[in-house]
Formats: structure tokens, C-alpha cells, sequence
């Protein structure tokens, strides 16, 4: 996955430099970039290339503006397309924070939701395992006090319409 984002690297850097640096239509495409990054590999990558872009985009506009990267038509870039320039990276950087803060988010839900639903298999392990069908209910509500840090719980059922107290 890493030599395939390094090649979306060159391989973007090159074209806003072809199409006119700060004013490519493709710049937008870094934005693209970063964000797929950081939910389909993690936000750590996504920030590690986030910086890489902004290097390469401001060593492409740099380039143009001095003459040495004079690719396509229009000469070299002004203070306007250098304003751009830093508008873009600074705007690059706040998407990158902001789609790796909500990815990191997600993540740690996700872990946590993990470790339920493995005590809710414990759980039902031990249901499976319970010799006596009126160990159940004790199980259960050991299980869910263990797993969700409740301190008080009673379950009652109703076989015959009058509630009696199992655990």
C-alpha cells in the first residue's frame, strides 16, 4: 500500500506541475488523496503523506515561480499563486487533522465494540456450558456487570404471568 500512495505521490506532483502548480485544476486532488489515505490505510500514513504533498506541492510552485520548472505555458507564478500556494497546504493540513481525528474516533469505537461483543461470546460460552438451566439468569447478569461495570441488577421473568425474581 505505501509504494503505491509514494507513487500517487509522483505521479500527482507531476501533473500540478504540468497544469500550472497553484493554479491546477488537479491541486484538488490532494485533498482526494490524503482523505482515501487516511480511511482506507490509517491516519498515521495519512498524515505522513499529507506532509509529502505539501512538500512536493510548494517544491512545484517554488520551481515555477524561480523558472526552473517552466513546463507549461504562462511563465512562472507570482505572489498571488504563492498566496494560493500556502491557502492550499494550510487548507490540505485541515483536512488531513480533521478527516485523521474523526478516523482515530472511529477506530477506537470500533476497538471498543470489539472487546463487547468478546465478553458477549464469553457470555454465551458459559450459557452453553451452564449445566442447569436456572444457573442462566445468574450468568447473565454476572456477565453484565463485569462487562458494563453495573453494580445492581435483578432479572425477573413472568412464565405464568406473576413476575418471580431468577437472579
Amino acid at each position: 500500500a505505501m509504494a503505491v500512495t509514494m507513487s500517487s505521490l509522483a505521479f500527482l506532483s507531476a501533473g500540478v506541475a504540468m497544469t500550472g502548480a497553484a493554479a491546477s485544476p488537479l491541486r484538488f486532488l490532494l485533498f482526494l488523496h490524503v482523505i482515501g489515505v487516511i480511511l482506507i490505510c490509517s491516519y498515521r500514513t495519512g498524515l505522513k503523506v499529507t506532509l509529502w504533498h505539501s512538500l512536493l506541492f510548494l517544491l512545484v510552485v517554488e520551481g515555477r515561480r524561480t523558472g526552473i520548472l517552466d513546463l507549461a505555458p504562462g511563465g512562472g507564478a507570482d505572489s498571488a499563486s504563492l498566496r494560493v500556494a500556502v491557502l492550499m497546504v494550510a487548507g490540505l493540513w485541515v483536512i488531513a487533522f480533521g478527516t485523521a481525528t474523526f478516523a482515530a474516533l472511529s477506530e477506537r469505537e470500533l476497538r471498543r465494540q470489539k472487546v463487547d461483543l468478546e465478553h458477549l461470546s464469553a457470555m454465551a460460552a458459559k450459557i452453553e456450558a451452564a449445566s442447569d438451566s436456572d444457573d442462566i439468569p445468574r450468568i447473565m447478569l454476572e456477565e453484565l456487570r463485569t462487562t458494563f461495570g453495573i453494580r445492581r441488577g435483578l432479572i425477573l421473568v413472568a412464565p405464568h404471568g406473576e413476575l418471580t425474581l431468577v437472579a
